[in-house]
């Protein structure tokens, strides 16, 4: 718990087996949080059984895309923080008590990995890294400047913490199940000027698992992606489509119905 809120943290999972026990273990040593929500999201290996070994609360997910887990999990999830992680050991638990810190004064905090300093020697080969941060920026700044939003410069960094009642405002608008629903996600919270905020957060040597970046090719994919979905979302934008959503101060949810 913090300052009186409950705090639920979501994990995807997809052949997570050789480390997503030993994750969930490090994420409930923090003494903030109240639940770890695991989405075993069409797993092969033994992930739901070394689930089952934890305190976490195992759903699963047919549905197969990493925005179609992540979704799963922010529904189930039971706090009135929602703190998005994951399972393959790049981000360190700790760092979940940094986004703790800016929730007085905002609804959704994002993590950057920007900070060079904060990058772990061996995270991925030079010219990999070089290109995962440089491509983040870019459309982060891209998205900044379409929707005039705040300072932005990791587009696909999960570690992220988002109010409950803000998740519940923003899900029905989300139309995105593969990587790059944090960006459908981010760009309909400029939308709704929710209060965002960028933490840098340490960006650590995978542990195992699979990898949602892969190589060159499917990285160059993903920023594509995101691009042409946050040009649509600005077009979507200028003709009402997300004239349903509304958003005050003190966070109200929604008003009205989810265009389709």
């Amino acid at each position: 718990m913090w300052n009186g809120k409950t705090v639920s943290v979501v994990i995807p999972a997809y052949n997570e087996e050789a480390t997503v026990r030993e994750i969930v273990q490090e994420v409930f040593q923090l003494p903030s949080v109240d639940e770890v929500v695991v989405v075993n999201n069409n797993s092969t290996d033994g992930t739901a059984d070394e689930v089952r070994r934890t305190r976490a609360r195992l759903v699963f997910e047919q549905r197969p895309g990493y925005g179609h887990a992540l979704r799963k999990g922010m529904e189930s999830a039971l706090g009135d923080y929602i703190v998005l992680f994951d399972a393959d050991g790049n981000f360190a638990a700790p760092d979940i008590q940094k986004l703790l810190v800016y929730t007085d004064c905002f609804d959704l905090v994002k993590g950057t990995r920007s900070r060079r300093e904060l990058v772990e020697q061996g995270t991925y080969p030079p010219v990999l890294l070089w290109l995962v941060i440089v491509s983040n920026i870019l459309v982060s700044k891209f998205q900044q400047l379409l929707f005039r939003g705040p300072v932005l410069t990791d587009a696909g960094c999960t570690l992220r913490l988002i109010r409950s009642d803000t998740v519940r405002m923003l899900l029905p608008f989300v139309t995105v199940s593969g990587a790059h629903f944090l960006v459908d996600l981010t760009n309909l919270a400029m939308i709704a000027k929710v209060r965002i905020i960028e933490v840098p957060v340490r960006f650590t040597k995978r542990r195992g698992g699979s990898s949602k970046h892969g190589a060159f090719m499917g990285l160059a994919g993903i920023a594509c992606r995101m691009v042409l979905h946050t040009i649509k979302q600005r077009l979507l934008k200028s003709l009402g489509r997300y004239n349903a959503i509304r958003y005050d101060n003190q966070n109200v949810a929604i008003k009205g119905q989810a265009a389709r």
